[in-house]
């Protein structure tokens, strides 16, 4: 368990293999930040900024 936590405080996370949209990346990576100044203070900015990201690619196509 103390390693593990060693890890997730000290080490960079896995990078993404999978192609992504750069704003997912860019919001991954800020709230992995491992300096919690630089995380959004409160999860609602996080998903102010989903709701933005959603909004700019329209809706769902449907199934």
């Amino acid at each position: 368990m103390s390693q593990i936590l060693q890890s997730v405080t000290n080490e960079p996370p896995t990078k993404i293999t999978r192609p992504q949209p750069t704003w997912f990346r860019h919001l991954l990576g800020h709230l992995l930040q491992k300096e919690p100044n630089l995380r959004p203070a409160e999860a609602i900015l996080a998903l102010e900024n989903l709701d933005q990201q959603n909004a700019s690619l329209g809706p769902f196509p449907e199934s």
